[in-house]
């Protein structure tokens, strides 16, 4: 990551076990943070949201309902693959 890339994590732990998170990758781009993909528990399962340009969202449940594998999952994924993310947005945006 750089200047320009960030993730932003937030997490409810009890007795040991992950209860819910949200992790997220933004990119500064135009003046401002464009949210590219979130991983999270909303709706009572873990999944991801892959962000478009255009505005459009994609829901991807993750292969797993242990909350702790998923945010370690999430976690991997977004470190070996910001960089193909960006590419996809950016190429999507035509920049």
């Amino acid at each position: 990551m750089d200047i320009d890339n960030r993730v932003r994590v937030s997490f409810q732990v009890h007795r040991g076990k992950i209860k819910r998170f949200m992790m997220q990758y933004e990119t500064f781009l135009e003046h401002q943070w464009q949210l590219i993909i979130r991983y999270d528990t909303a709706h009572g399962f873990a999944h991801a949201d892959q962000y478009h340009p255009s505005g459009k969202r994609e829901k991807i449940p993750m292969p797993t309902k242990d909350f702790n594998d998923a945010l370690t999952m999430a976690q991997e994924n977004i470190k070996q693959h910001w960089e193909e993310y960006l590419k996809r947005y950016m190429e999507e945006k035509n920049l």
